[in-house]
């Protein structure tokens, strides 16, 4: 009895041990360095200054020639199905391909174009709502964007350089309103002598794992919810006669 005791206390103050773990985990800031110039790199920081992790492009491309396809076994050749087999196999594929297209047209039938609108547009709620969660624990410390721009000719590199200006500032504009940013440098030149593009980006931001996981969470259970509510089409399954049916009758 002393033994068994004793090994369920060992067990316990493992299992302590490793909730322990997961929850320093969860409420750790972690942070993202990305930097990309001629190649990327993206490096991992536990409290936002101790690395635990790195990978290079050069590091990335070795570990996919390392899991590259191997060669395969080889395969034992099947008996060649009946005929009543192959309508059961097109009848049982049919019933999953058509299952959720099926729901969606029950919900036309029941409620029409509106309801189907109101649908999306909850899910649309779903979705900005998680992604304002997940906001407030997601700080951007340091954001560094250098962009060359230069082409043949001096009309092609301005309109390239005011295409890129319209849609990059814009673009961080609506983001600064989501994500806090404590430091940025962008900077947009046009290259009017030499030709080509140069892109320098540097990245370094706090994450919040538990808060992230909890909004992702959040908007799991709302989306199960709201699919749950959806009217569900009838579950009767339509026989197929194959050939051979057929052929007694």
């Amino acid at each position: 009895m002393a033994i068994v005791w004793t090994v369920l206390t060992v067990i316990g103050w493992i299992l302590l041990g490793v909730l322990a773990l997961l929850l320093l985990i969860l409420f750790t800031p972690f942070g993202i360095r990305f930097r990309y110039t001629d190649s990327w790199s993206v490096c991992f920081y536990l409290f936002g200054f101790l690395p635990i992790f790195r990978l290079t492009d050069e590091g990335f491309s070795k570990l996919l020639e390392k899991a590259g396809p191997s060669e395969a076994p080889p395969v034992n050749e099947k008996p060649p199905e009946t005929v009543e087999k192959q309508a059961e196999n097109r009848e049982s594929t049919k019933d999953e391909k058509t299952s959720i297209l099926d729901d969606f047209k029950q919900l036309y039938k029941e409620r029409g174009v509106g309801g189907v609108l109101a649908f999306f547009r909850q899910l649309l709620s779903i979705f900005t709502g998680a992604l304002g969660g997940i906001a407030p624990f997601v700080t951007v410390r340091k954001l560094e964007l250098y962009m060359r721009l230069g082409s043949k000719s001096a009309d092609k590199t301005a309109t390239q350089y005011g295409q890129v200006c319209a849609a990059l500032f814009p673009s961080l504009s609506a983001l600064a309103s989501l994500i806090r940013f404590r430091k940025t440098a962008v900077r947009v030149e046009p290259d009017f002598l030499e030709s080509g593009a140069e892109i320098r980006l540097r990245v370094f931001m706090w994450l919040w794992p538990f808060g992230i996981a909890w909004a992702c969470l959040c908007a799991l259970i709302k989306t199960v919810m709201l699919w749950m509510k959806l009217p569900k089409a009838s579950t009767a399954k339509i026989t197929v006669k194959s050939d051979s049916q057929q052929v007694k009758n």
